[in-house]
């Protein structure tokens, strides 16, 4: 079974995930991240639905409150979310189901981890020596979400928390990737940021 990992903290998901487990598993509300109509949340599919939310907590507040104040006077101000939490406690596990008639019922776990990418990959990731197959930064948040630094221009400092032959989708990077570590494979049209770049790419990664 493949895990995926999403680190967002933009307030506004944990809260909504919050009042999606409080009311939708006891059936007396249907809730909609996006418009309050139904429990479909964070997906466009369909066929897609969300079936299962557990909250689970990653430390005590102090220790939160110090990891927030450890890296709060680098954090890059001006855009978007950053008056946020750099850190939080706020931990989902999400299972998605697709269903299909042909194929059967897939299956998509998935940890929502309420942190700025950064403050995750060096108090989680690292530490707990957790490596990935695939890494992800389309939309990083370094423009309009405020994101603590931008994850495509500082790309090497996630190669630690990769596993040697992996995977990087990004849809700006900087500076230009060496040929002979990132093979590129795929171009991704429409799969970017529309605001700003619309095509992203889909590198093989030769991590020595």
């Amino acid at each position: 079974m493949v895990l995926f990992v999403y680190s967002d903290y933009n307030r506004k998901i944990p809260d909504k995930l919050k009042e999606y487990y409080r009311h939708c598993f006891r059936k007396d509300l249907k809730f909609d991240l996006k418009d309050g109509n139904n429990c479909e949340i964070l997906i466009k599919n369909e066929d897609t639905k969300l079936e299962k939310v557990i909250p689970l907590y990653f430390s005590n507040p102090g220790t939160i409150k110090n990891i927030s104040q450890k890296y709060e006077s680098d954090r890059k101000r001006g855009y978007g979310y950053w008056t946020a939490p750099i850190a939080s406690n706020k931990i989902y596990y999400l299972e998605f189901v697709r269903r299909s008639v042909d194929s059967g019922d897939e299956y998509f776990p998935l940890f929502f981890i309420s942190m700025d990418n950064w403050v995750v990959l060096e108090e989680i990731w690292k530490p707990l020596e957790i490596k990935f197959d695939y890494l992800c930064s389309v939309c990083d948040g370094c423009r309009m979400g405020g994101a603590y630094w931008c994850v495509n221009e500082y790309y090497k400092d996630f190669l630690p928390v990769l596993n040697k032959k992996s995977y990087w989708v990004t849809d700006h990077h900087r500076p230009p990737v060496k040929p002979d570590q990132f093979k590129l494979r795929r171009r991704l049209l429409d799969w970017g940021c529309s605001n700003v770049h619309k095509t992203s790419e889909l590198f093989e990664v030769d991590n020595k």
